[in-house]
């Protein structure tokens, strides 16, 4: 998956976890959360929406995939992430 998502430069950063199921704990599902470097008329939600719909169908994982943005509005799911150990996958230099 980090190579899939070194062809993004809009990514800063990515966070990959595998969230444990109560229910059907047989069909994996994953949390990919992103965070962007888009240029600062292209952070309306539409832009940002629109890169995050392409990543769910392009990037694959085996099993769910569900993406999120790490913008200023998600500021303690980046927290969340971060505190996961080993769930930071790609970090652009």
């Amino acid at each position: 998956m980090r190579q899939q998502l070194m062809g993004y430069g809009e990514i800063k950063e990515a966070y990959l976890v595998r969230k444990e199921l109560k229910y059907f704990p047989e069909k994996p599902l994953y949390a990919l959360c992103v965070r962007l470097d888009l240029p600062w008329h292209k952070q309306a939600g539409d832009k940002e929406s629109e890169f995050i719909q392409h990543l769910v169908s392009a990037v694959r994982v085996p099993g769910e995939l569900y993406c999120v943005a790490l913008n200023s509005e998600n500021k303690r799911m980046r927290e969340i992430m971060r505190g996961v150990p080993n769930s930071l996958i790609y970090q652009r230099r």
